[in-house]
């Protein structure tokens, strides 16, 4: 009888508690698959956009200059972290419906990863390039990049890239079936999370800031007008300046978390996977933004090129774009396309001053 009461007693709470784990499955595996619909979202809409900036760079003959094809590669990265981040998430849901063992999957975890360090790469590298390449172009006007510079220097930062991905493919592990950089914490990790974050953070992000106030401190000055240099060039340049530092800014915001948390894990030893569960509401919330700000960084150059660009917009919107004027045309180098012709004025021997000084006036009055 004794154990009959305990069994009515017991029964319910198990039940109960049954139930309660029941409901915490569910709402988690429809928060999971909330945060999957909008990664491959935002990862759609990133390979899409700058999809349509690379064919538009190579097909329309006015977006054929070395700073659009710079624009071009930026977007060839975005397009690969997002198809890398893509797989990487469909990779997971395979796993876990599998339940695969863990060899498998740290191989698995290496092939899909690696895509995402080589953008990371290109990215960094990419925006460098185009501030040096900016730089060059306004404050050493004689020596402009040309587009077969621009292909050796993209062809380098694509051999770059790869090198040192391949670097860090051995330290690529798992932790359960969440994929991660490294698993163990040593001297090794230490050295390598410290380069990582000074050669693909800190160092990129002084340079670049350090040339675009060079440059924008230039283009603000009230002397800088030369007398080959329009104030309508001098409007274009500091609109191309304004759209490409703002680029550089948000990459620098988005990935910054992910600098962050490569620092902090050298540091204590405890990882994304391991942050993502702790009480203290400061490590969630930067293992969260070190996990979302890749994806996001791969998105948002299109929108950025669509306000300050108005030739990238025709690219999107091409029948809202279709009668605008030449005259406003963005140009990405600042110069002027029109023209303006004058018709010289040619003095005989038999014109005396006074007929010439009288023709003087005249024009002088109508123009």
């Amino acid at each position: 009888m004794v154990i009959e009461s305990m069994k009515t007693q017991i029964c319910p709470t198990n039940l109960t508690s049954a139930a309660t784990e029941s409901v915490m499955n569910t709402n988690q595996t429809v928060i999971y698959l909330r945060n999957i619909y909008l990664v491959f979202s935002m990862n759609f809409f990133g390979i899409a956009s700058n999809t349509i900036i690379i064919v538009g760079t190579f097909t329309k003959k006015s977006l054929r200059k070395p700073t659009y094809y710079l624009m071009a590669n930026l977007s060839a990265c975005d397009i690969l972290t997002s198809i890398s981040m893509a797989l990487l998430v469909i990779s997971t849901m395979i796993a876990m419906r599998l339940k695969m063992a863990e060899g498998p999957f740290t191989t698995l975890c290496k092939i899909v990863m690696i895509p995402t360090y080589i953008g990371y790469t290109g990215s960094i590298q990419t925006l460098m390039i185009i501030s040096f390449e900016r730089y060059r172009a306004i404050l050493k006007a004689n020596k402009k990049l040309t587009s077969r510079r621009v292909g050796v220097l993209v062809v380098i930062s694509w051999l770059a890239s790869l090198t040192l991905a391949s670097l860090f493919i051995n330290s690529i592990g798992n932790i359960g079936y969440q994929c991660e950089m490294n698993t163990k914490h040593n001297t090794l990790v230490i050295i390598r999370h410290t380069i990582l974050a000074v050669t693909h953070f800190i160092l990129p992000a002084m340079i670049m800031i350090f040339l675009y106030s060079k440059i924008l401190r230039r283009l603000n000055s009230k002397n800088s007008i030369t007398r080959n240099e329009s104030i309508r060039s001098k409007q274009l340049k500091r609109k191309t300046i304004y759209m490409l530092f703002l680029t550089t800014i948000i990459f620098l915001i988005c990935t910054g978390p992910w600098a962050a948390a490569l620092v902090f894990g050298s540091v204590t030893g405890r990882f994304t996977s391991e942050l993502a569960d702790d009480k203290n509401v400061l490590l969630m919330l930067l293992a969260t933004l070190a996990r979302i700000s890749i994806p996001i960084s791969s998105i948002y150059n299109p929108i950025i090129y669509c306000i300050y660009n108005q030739q990238i917009r025709q690219l999107f919107f091409p029948c809202c774009c279709s009668r605008s004027n030449a005259v406003h045309n963005s140009n990405i180098d600042g110069n002027s396309t029109s023209k303006v012709k004058f018709k010289p004025i040619v003095v005989s021997s038999s014109q005396n001053a006074l007929e010439y000084q009288r023709r003087k006036i005249v024009l002088k009055q109508q123009g």
